[in-house]
């Protein structure tokens, strides 16, 4: 080790001024670990970054947080509320695909309804979706297969929580676009009547044009028209809790 070049050494035989450079190699030594000690230590990945920064973040309505930016707090009376806690959903900050995808992968009928029950919970809708259909290039899939900001637990929203993003993001009072517009037009994870009319809320709708995949208009945030589900140019912005 090229360090150890510079202790200091001396002839052999005087006996009181080997034990003085003895203790002054010692401190010497000493001196030279607290210079390389720091050096040795690791800086923090990218990922121990984020986190950091993001327990110094109060979730608020239009605050990056958590790989995505925060459109709703949970409130007493939603099924997510935990007293005492903060949590709501996080949109994603921009579409998975600019040209956008269907709501349904190839070989089923974008006609045909699949879910038994449709509920306001996205994540719920989004893994009933894919336990039907299975592997493909579709909307539902491609939400629960999204790895951003170090999180994996993403999926498609509800026709309730796609509201609650246009109404909280899109109609707000923010400085921020979110990469969002009142011209988009979103799938969501519930189905609805091809041309059927609705408000957000409602769950269900049908008519003879079959049943197709809900979407939001983000002019109005209301999902009032069901789409063919092979019907690749509507957009898909994934959402996560908190």
């Amino acid at each position: 080790m090229p360090y150890l070049t510079s202790i200091i050494t001396l002839p052999c035989g005087d006996d009181e001024a080997i034990d003085m450079m003895k203790h002054l190699n010692i401190i010497f030594l000493l001196g030279l670990l607290l210079v390389l000690l720091p050096s040795c230590s690791t800086e923090k990945t990218a990922a121990e970054v984020e986190a950091d920064q993001t327990r110094s973040v109060t979730p608020e309505i239009g605050v990056f947080y958590q790989g995505g930016y925060v459109f709703y707090l949970f409130q007493p009376g939603d099924d997510r509320y935990v007293e005492g806690e903060i949590h709501g959903l996080i949109a994603a900050p921009e579409n998975l695909a600019d040209e956008g995808m269907p709501w349904a992968p190839e070989g089923f009928s974008p006609y045909d309804p699949i879910l038994s029950q449709q509920s306001d919970n996205g994540y719920e809708n989004s893994k009933a979706i894919v336990t039907i259909y299975g592997e493909g290039h579709y909307a539902a899939k491609a939400c629960l297969d999204l790895e951003l900001g170090d999180f994996d637990d993403w999926y498609q929203g509800s026709d309730k929580e796609m509201s609650l993003m246009c109404e909280n993001l899109v109609h707000g009072e923010f400085d921020n676009d979110f990469e969002l517009s009142e011209l988009d037009h979103f799938w969501s994870s519930n189905e609805l009547g091809i041309l059927a009319k609705k408000p957000s809320r409602k769950l269900t709708a049908s008519n003879d044009y079959g049943i197709g995949g809900s979407t939001m208009y983000f002019d109005l945030c209301l999902a009032e028209e069901g789409f063919d589900k092979d019907y690749t140019q509507i957009k898909v912005r994934a959402i996560r809790d908190f």
